[in-house]
């Protein structure tokens, strides 16, 4: 897996930085992302920051929900209001409030992948760990009707802190086949995104919490966290060069783009300027 991983590392300016055919626009909305903080907008419109160190478009198995019972869309829209709390990971870690306040029933789905982050989390050093709803919600609500859920959740950051208090949910979601292989599969797929820096008290050091909820033994844990340090190592490195690549890609671009354009007006001062021509059968200028 780890070798997997790296390798994916080392292909990843690559792959990001696409082909010859790319526009400088393309190249340079490109570059503002890889120069920004990543964001995400909750069910209000509010920016929040994006609790990994690339932009969502950029993550690979990650999608956005949507249809017409997507939870997500529905809130936005306000059909239906939602409040959330983190409470750590595991088995019954976060509890979902759903209201109908309207006239007319509504059916709700919460795609499994989910991602929820919660509120005052600090980047990068104070930051708790995004939570990944494990399984699929389905449900109908009278009008006036409330649903309350208590969910299991995955851990999203293998050195974040454990989540606790007010949570919001993103218009994302993990794939489900990452979902089916479990806690490590998790941290080996968000490996790639995380920040190089850990937190006082990050989640691969709960050992308990780990070994009750996805029956992760110590030794096994303490194993997974060289191999997941390697990751973050590479891709951190990856990214790095993958911007300075990007920003080399964009000087090229704009310098082409400027030749071209110095060409194009010389050519056409040429075609209306002083040239020879031949009038009434002897030597002339043309104007």
């Amino acid at each position: 897996f780890v070798v997997a991983m790296l390798l994916g590392a080392a292909a990843l300016g690559a792959n990001a930085l696409g082909n010859n055919e790319d526009t400088l626009e393309v190249v340079k909305e490109r570059l503002e992302r890889y120069s920004t903080r990543p964001f995400f907008q909750d069910v209000s419109g509010n920016k929040v920051e994006w609790p990994y160190e690339a932009h969502p478009v950029d993550m690979k198995e990650v999608a956005t929900s949507s249809g017409a019972a997507n939870l997500y869309d529905l809130c936005a829209a306000g059909t239906v209001t939602m409040e959330a709390e983190a409470n750590s990971i595991g088995f019954k870690s976060l509890s979902v409030l759903v209201r109908n306040p309207g006239q007319t029933p509504v059916r709700v789905d919460l795609p499994a992948g989910s991602f929820f982050i919660t509120r005052g989390s600090e980047y990068p050093a104070r930051r708790m760990q995004p939570q990944i709803v494990r399984k699929a919600e389905s449900f109908e609500l009278a009008p006036g009707e409330e649903q309350a859920l208590v969910l299991d959740t995955y851990c999203g950051d293998s050195t974040a802190s454990l989540p606790q208090g007010s949570a919001l949910l993103t218009p994302y979601y993990l794939d489900k086949s990452r979902l089916y292989r479990g806690q490590a599969e998790i941290w080996r797929w968000s490996a790639q995104y995380q920040t190089g820096h850990s937190t006082a008290y990050p989640t691969s050091r709960e050992y308990d919490l780990l070994e009750q909820n996805f029956a992760m033994s110590r030794m096994e844990v303490d194993s997974l966290r060289s191999e997941l340090n390697r990751i973050v190592k590479a891709n951190v490195k990856a990214r790095q060069e993958e911007l300075e690549a990007t920003k080399k890609r964009v000087e090229d671009l704009t310098k082409e783009q400027s030749r071209k354009h110095i060409h194009h007006s010389s050519s056409s001062s040429s075609s209306t300027g002083f040239g020879g021509g031949r009038s009434g059968g002897g030597a002339g200028a043309s104007f």
